[in-house]
């Protein structure tokens, strides 16, 4: 049991794109059945963390209302703004911003009978890196 709970985990610790998730979450479902929610939000949480590292994402504010997550400059400066704002809108028109000290915050305003706040900013955050 512990080895299967030791490969699960790097199997989803392996999730680093769009193509991944989908193939950690088939193989998974092939072998489980039909995955608990709770569990696919764990992955996109995983998958969140893994991103934000590696684009160097270190300001995550949330509450019951809202999430900020404040992009780097050196991203910040490589992303055009009109482009990342119809790409969020298409996406989730949640989705708001806010430029100050050559960094992008993006809001997230949480809805209460939406989904997991993570299936919007994933999508978004897969699209700038």
């Amino acid at each position: 049991l512990v080895d299967i709970k030791i490969e699960i985990h790097q199997l989803i610790n392996s999730v680093v794109s769009s193509e991944t998730f989908n193939n950690v979450k088939a193989e998974l479902e092939n072998r489980f059945g039909k995955l608990p929610e709770e569990l696919e939000i764990y992955m996109y949480e995983e998958w969140f963390d893994s991103m934000a590292k590696s684009c160097g994402i270190n300001r995550v504010v949330q509450n019951d209302r809202m999430i900020e997550i404040t992009l780097p400059k050196n991203i910040s400066q490589e992303i055009k703004g009109d482009l990342l704002f119809m790409e969020a809108m298409q996406i989730s028109p949640n989705f708001k911003f806010k430029y100050f000290n050559e960094c992008i915050t993006i809001m997230f305003f949480i809805k209460k009978d939406d989904k997991h706040f993570l299936y919007y900013l994933v999508p978004l955050l897969e699209k700038i890196i």
